[in-house]
């Protein structure tokens, strides 16, 4: 919880990209994600995830504990096993643009480094829009 701090009205959470040393990277929370956060926060003594194994009990998840988690419940739902805690990223990109968020805005966020890489996101998007199926008129 540390690593979110809320800067000029704003509510970041501070990350540390791959091959990264440092956390100077962020994504912005809104303040529907930011609440239950806090919440959770104060309930978990500073963690927003909290161990309860008895090896770890008490202390943080792991990323990779946390992503089997995600899993899990996916898989529960019923959702394709394919999809995994790294599908909502893809989920996020897909959203803002379809909402109307500008893909320079979508690449920040997700902290790539070329555009062409976000732009990947537009190609389904674009297909739904300009089918040419919508063209035929009978």
């Amino acid at each position: 919880m540390e690593d979110i701090k809320e800067e000029n009205s704003l509510i970041k959470l501070y990350i540390k990209g791959k091959g990264r040393r440092e956390k100077e990277e962020y994504v912005m929370l809104t303040e529907e994600a930011y609440g239950p956060l806090k919440a959770l926060r104060i309930e978990n003594k500073g963690y927003v995830f909290k161990s309860e194994s008895i090896k770890n009990k008490g202390c943080g998840l792991s990323t990779s504990m946390i992503r089997r988690i995600v899993k899990e419940a996916l898989r529960k739902c019923g959702l394709r096993e394919e999809l995994s805690a790294h599908s909502f990223r893809h989920t996020f990109a897909t959203m803002a643009l379809k909402n109307g968020a500008d893909l320079y805005y979508v690449q920040q966020a997700l902290r790539h480094r070329s555009i062409t890489t976000s732009e990947l996101y537009l190609k389904p998007i674009e297909r739904e829009e300009k089918a040419a199926e919508k063209f035929i008129k009978i």
